[in-house]
């Protein structure tokens, strides 16, 4: 099914969850029956459609709404956080993409300012393609939860780079930096590529659980920090 298929049901769910009426907790028990499974339906579906079309911080939240709905007050209960939220679900869905999906800028990991600035830094000697491309996949991935993907991603980044920097590995980038920039670059050595490693190679144990994005966050401004010593270095 199309994304934009996807989209056209959520707003129909959105716009029925906002115009949704419940009964009283004395009206009569079959009527309270017949809106307790109602709107069980609709935030069942509207979990089930809106993943990987809304921020994944949002859709944590829609996760959070309870829908293993017993009585009326369970559903006033889960009513009034999900009309709290619905306005922001709407906001969303209306942020342009582009043909590629790519998420709107307060949803990027890496700057889409920075990655503009990129895409015009001209090399006679480097091809930033992959680059460019490989940050963009990193902002898609983030956006949708993926965070394994964004680890790996940005780790292959760290591949990629050391040539600009005249060293072949990032290790040696690293090692050669000026001061500041060394515990920097230190720290995506040490830091993201071993965790990146870790959910790489790991073999499955008997309990897992998908890691978070908090464990990705604290390496953005290392990272915009590398990308923009890449563009010094091209100059």
């Amino acid at each position: 099914m199309q994304p934009q298929n996807h989209k056209t049901r959520v707003r129909r769910i959105l716009d029925q969850l906002s115009q949704f009426r419940c009964c009283g907790p004395s009206d009569d028990p079959d009527e309270q029956t017949s809106v307790v499974e109602s709107y069980k339906y609709l935030v069942i579906h509207l979990k089930t459609l809106s993943r990987g079309l809304i921020p994944s911080e949002l859709f944590e939240q829609v996760e959070a709404i309870p829908d293993d709905l017993e009585h009326i007050y369970a559903v006033y209960n889960a009513k009034a956080r999900l009309d709290a939220i619905l306005p922001d679900i709407e906001a969303a869905l209306d942020d342009p993409t582009s043909p590629l999906g790519e998420p709107a800028p307060q949803y990027c990991f890496v700057s889409r300012t920075l990655i503009d600035n990129l895409s015009g830094v001209e090399s006679s000697t480097f091809d930033t393609t992959k680059l460019i491309g490989y940050c963009m996949e990193i902002n898609s991935s983030f956006y949708h939860g993926n965070v394994v993907a964004s680890l790996l991603l940005m780790r292959t980044v760290l591949n990629h780079v050391p040539p600009i920097f005249g060293h072949s590995t990032f290790d040696q980038v690293a090692a050669n930096a000026s001061r500041s920039l060394r515990d920097n670059f230190s720290s995506l050595q040490s830091g993201l590529r071993k965790l990146a490693d870790l959910y790489a190679h790991q073999p499955i144990r008997s309990r897992e659980k998908y890691p978070t994005k908090n464990q990705v966050e604290p390496f953005r401004a290392q990272f915009e920090l590398l990308l923009q010593e890449v563009m010094n270095h091209l100059k």
